[in-house]
């Protein structure tokens, strides 16, 4: 082998000894460039994963916000509706007249009428009248408040033919006859009525002929306003 021929091999086995050292050199490198980004993959994947436990710290958060304002709004409207109903019911107490009148033995006795106003001044009730005075006095209800009225009498006597009608405003809505008989029995006769009235207008019951009334709680006379 000539000088030259070794020196040629020498050189090659020197130069492949580079390229490998190089290429050793080259996949250090890598390694090492992908170990550095599987590391800060890593933080990054811990920096999102504290992100979302955060994230869902604040949604737990907005949930029970949430829940504890639909609860609110909730008892909100429950107490809304109470005070509309409350509200509903004051008005119609406001509105409504409830009279309950009788006779009484302190202040009418039982006794003959004789063409008269029956006067029933023992007010066992009464809600929303102010002239409730002139009614003990004249017999005749006045109407304070328009609306729908229902007037009920009872009225007993022994009286043969006995019977008393209801005026309204001095013209007739009702006739009822007490009793037709000739044994001196005791009969109750009833009437109902249902009125639409207006303020000022006037109702009262009429005695018509001469005939003995059953005072007390006996004869009784009541007037409601329903609507």
């Amino acid at each position: 082998m000539s000088t030259s021929h070794f020196q040629y091999l020498l050189l090659d086995e020197v130069e492949q000894k580079l390229i490998k050292c190089e290429n050793q050199s080259v996949h250090k490198q890598a390694y090492e460039s992908l170990e550095k980004q599987v590391v800060d993959l890593e933080r990054k994947y811990a920096d999102l994963e504290r992100k979302y436990n955060q994230l869902q710290s604040v949604n737990n958060d907005f949930n029970l916000i949430k829940n504890q304002l639909m609860s609110v709004q909730n008892k909100t409207r429950e107490i809304s509706n109470e005070v509309s109903i409350m509200k509903h019911l004051e008005n119609i107490k406001q509105s409504q007249e409830i009279q309950t009148f009788c006779h009484d033995r302190s202040s009418i006795l039982d006794g003959p009428l004789t063409n008269t106003i029956m006067k029933f001044g023992d007010v066992k009730l009464s809600v929303g009248i102010t002239n409730l005075s002139a009614y003990k006095t004249t017999g005749k209800f006045t109407c304070e408040h328009e609306g729908l009225y229902i007037l009920s009498a009872s009225v007993m006597s022994y009286t043969d033919n006995a019977r008393y009608f209801i005026y309204l405003n001095g013209n007739t809505i009702s006739e009822t006859y007490i009793s037709q008989n000739r044994n001196n029995e005791v009969y109750t006769g009833a009437a109902t009525v249902t009125l639409e009235i207006n303020p000022n207008d006037k109702v009262w019951l009429y005695a018509d002929g001469s005939w003995y009334l059953s005072g007390g709680l006996l004869s009784r006379l009541t007037i409601i306003k329903i609507k």
